[in-house]
């Protein structure tokens, strides 16, 4: 799933680089 959004978003990484982090962040936290 991450792979997907990440070539969705990889033009906008830069600016969605903070979001992506804190989303990654919490995915992971989820995550056992």
């Amino acid at each position: 799933v991450f792979k997907i959004i990440a070539e969705k978003y990889r033009n906008r990484r830069k600016r969605f680089d903070v979001r992506f982090n804190l989303i990654a962040a919490i995915h992971n936290f989820e995550l056992p």
